[in-house]
């Protein structure tokens, strides 16, 4: 399951200690949203300098009040701004998957389901950077919330290729695409809206809840294939926790297609 947030709620995840998952060039970060909304600009994921107004950021974002309805790359440092939009836009109601890929301080490329890219090129590294979000970008001057479904945030230390994104936008799970460079992976299955938080499988850094989003349907998504015992397969089977799966789907948390695998 996935987390819907609204934007008319002020609703966004962030971890607790703050952190900046990554702060330097290569990067990439991407997740699959789905707006109820295609006249607003959303933030979906976001790196910045905490307490400075749209001084020092890294956004992939759903920019609905630009012509086209773009996924844009932005990048902010000291104040001066450069954007990449995809040469396609997104769908109200549809889910799409949103890539932003840091190769170096003069190239930067947005992607919207694997394709329409386009790269910007002005010479610009934010600095101090010491802030993550999901949903939004609360600094001292936070807008632009998400009015949309957001699942399975990834962020890597390393740039992806345009090979990379096209296996994302055909469902594969962050975990199956270049994981070495992995540094945080949310799948936001909604499990633990109103409870702990959600938790980072890969880097620790937990998201903690603002305004209270609430759980929805999660994209098609293909998992990696985990080996247990027969004994926890049979727990599985029975509706328990965790996921073993091979070849198959996990969608709004049921197995379609695929096995289990002792």
């Amino acid at each position: 399951m996935a987390i819907l947030f609204d934007d008319a709620s002020s609703q966004y995840l962030v971890p607790n200690p703050t952190v900046a998952v990554v702060s330097a060039y290569p990067f990439s970060m991407g997740c699959w949203f789905r707006s109820n909304d295609a006249t607003v600009n959303q933030h979906l994921l976001t790196v910045f300098q905490l307490l400075a107004d749209n001084q020092n950021f890294w956004s992939l974002a759903a920019r609905g009040a630009v012509a086209g309805d773009p996924v844009r790359f932005a990048c902010t440092a000291a104040g001066s701004n450069n954007v990449a939009d995809t040469t396609t836009g997104f769908t109200a109601g549809v889910w799409h998957h949103a890539l932003a890929v840091g190769t170096s301080a003069t190239s930067r490329t947005v992607y919207i389901d694997g394709g329409s890219s386009a790269t910007a090129t002005t010479n610009l590294t934010p600095g101090s950077l010491t802030q993550t979000a999901i949903g939004g970008m609360p600094d001292t001057g936070p807008d632009n919330y998400a009015s949309a479904d957001i699942g399975e945030a990834a962020f890597w230390s390393l740039a992806l290729t345009a090979a990379d994104a096209a296996s994302l936008f055909t469902g594969a799970s962050p975990l199956l695409v270049r994981p070495e460079g992995l540094v945080a992976y949310w799948p936001l299955l909604g499990n633990n809206v109103g409870a702990a938080g959600e938790p980072d499988l890969i880097g620790g850094a937990q998201m903690n809840w603002t305004n209270g989003p609430v759980k929805s349907d999660h994209p098609r998504i293909f998992y990696p294939c985990r080996r247990h015992s027969g004994k926890q397969a049979a727990a599985v089977a029975a509706g328990g926790p965790g996921r073993i799966i091979t070849g198959g789907l996990l969608q709004g948390g049921q197995l379609l297609g695929g096995r289990l695998v002792a």
